[in-house]
């Protein structure tokens, strides 16, 4: 029974311990948020919401006129040129460069053609060719009858 009289004390004891621990850091985590409050303050000591607004209202009306001036240098001159004055120079430049390369093309090497053969031609008659002796009768039928006719 001693010994549960000793071990209930010394839990006790342990508990205390806790308890002590837990205050300190409670404590100390209060005398840190204190600092930290008065460091704010100490920051922002010279500057509040008004001061923050009229800052941001003048970076903004900066940054519009940045925008202003950007887009000014960046749009295209009217006068300079337009889509269908570029169109047409980029067409001659480009007529120019296929007319550059058909004249600058390489020679085409052309080489002798071989000789066509000749193969030999009969000679050509010299003298009217005989008609035949005789007709068939079908040649004189037909001769009488255009001299007949042509009467």
């Amino acid at each position: 029974a001693e010994i549960e009289k000793i071990n209930g004390a010394r839990l006790t004891l342990e508990q205390q311990i806790i308890a002590i621990e837990g205050t300190v850091t409670n404590a100390e985590t209060v005398n840190a948020m204190k600092s930290g409050a008065q460091a704010m303050q100490h920051a922002r000591q010279d500057v509040d919401a008004d001061v923050v607004g009229d800052l941001m209202d003048d970076i903004k009306e900066e940054m519009e006129v940045a925008n202003e001036i950007s887009e000014a240098i960046s749009a295209p001159a009217n006068d300079v040129l337009n889509d269908d004055d570029l169109l047409n120079e980029l067409n001659e430049l480009e007529e120019l460069e296929l007319e550059s390369q058909l004249l600058d093309a390489p020679p085409i090497p052309v080489a002798p053609l071989p000789l066509a053969p000749t193969p030999a031609m009969p000679e050509a008659p010299t003298t009217l060719p005989t008609p035949p002796a005789q007709e068939d009768a079908d040649m004189a039928a037909l001769r009488e009858l255009e001299a007949a006719m042509a009467m």
